[in-house]
């Protein structure tokens, strides 16, 4: 019996996997396929004598979804740090001043004119509907912080708090007047 329903992320690579390669969603090291029983088996016909195996992410992360992740992280990989990959990134600070803050206090990083790129581009979304979820934007000319849901969630105070520490902008200052829909950065 099939167990699921869509194409699982993996990839052929040498038996034993000995690299050790990731999922490139949720980081998980790929294991070898079943030859039967998983939706991904009937991919086991395809196998060539060259030495590779198939392997698949553990977690049944979808192919689909896998490659989402890896085009979403490389719209702004650029912004962190050099060890960051698709599944645990972490940002420069130093190679940015504009970014998005998702209500989960995720920053997204953008150059100095790129909010409507990412939200339209990367999203899907437009970059009012973004704010209308509740997303904080972080813009550079002139450095100001835009709410306009006007209410910070706790995760993306946090953010804010990284963000104005980073920046050397007067912490306290930026989470007192983080809720107030618009209101100028200063250091």
């Amino acid at each position: 019996m099939i167990s699921q329903t869509y194409e699982v992320e993996g990839a052929w690579l040498p038996f034993g996997n000995p690299r050790k390669d990731r999922c490139r969603k949720c980081g998980a090291v790929l294991v070898p396929v079943p030859r039967e029983g998983t939706y991904n088996s009937r991919f086991w016909d395809k196998e060539k004598d060259d030495g590779l195996g198939l392997f698949y992410c553990p977690n049944g992360c979808s192919e689909e979804s896998a490659t989402l992740a890896f085009r979403f992280f490389h719209s702004f990989s650029h912004f962190c740090t050099n060890d960051s990959t698709p599944y645990n990134y972490k940002v420069d600070f130093s190679k940015f001043k504009s970014c998005w803050i998702s209500p989960e206090g995720v920053i997204y990083p953008v150059s100095s004119t790129g909010h409507s790129h990412f939200a339209r581009y990367v999203l899907c979304e437009t970059e009012i509907k973004l704010e209308e979820d509740g997303w904080i934007k972080i813009t550079e000319a002139p450095p100001a912080i835009e709410n306009s849901a006007g209410s910070a969630t706790q995760r993306q105070k946090n953010a804010l708090f990284d963000y104005a520490a980073a920046n050397k902008l007067d912490t306290e200052w930026v989470l007192k007047n983080c809720d107030e829909g618009f209101c100028e950065l200063i250091k």
